[in-house]
């Protein structure tokens, strides 16, 4: 993970500056997100994770909802699997 907070910091000044209008993070664990939710200026307003119906991540969300960050979902279609889907391959 390197220097996160670094990072955070600069995403901090350009929200700040108005540059840009939210800010936020992707596949943050739960204990990292909690971690730089409570040491952050401004938390983050999202965090990008994987989340479907054979990923449902309740404990990452959980987390989420504490410190008020909305999740962004991501997730390949049926993650590759097209009987998932209804489809046959040949």
């Amino acid at each position: 993970m390197n220097d996160y907070y670094g990072s955070w910091r600069a995403m901090e000044e350009l929200y700040e500056e108005g540059k840009v209008r939210a800010i936020g993070v992707c596949n943050f664990y739960p204990e990292r997100l909690a971690d730089l939710c409570l040491n952050a200026r401004i938390k983050p307003m999202v965090n990008q994770v994987e989340l479907h119906p054979f990923f449902a991540q309740t404990g990452a969300l959980e987390t989420m909802k504490e410190f008020d960050v909305q999740p962004e979902a991501w997730g390949p279609m049926a993650e590759g699997k097209p009987q998932y889907l209804g489809l046959s391959i040949k």
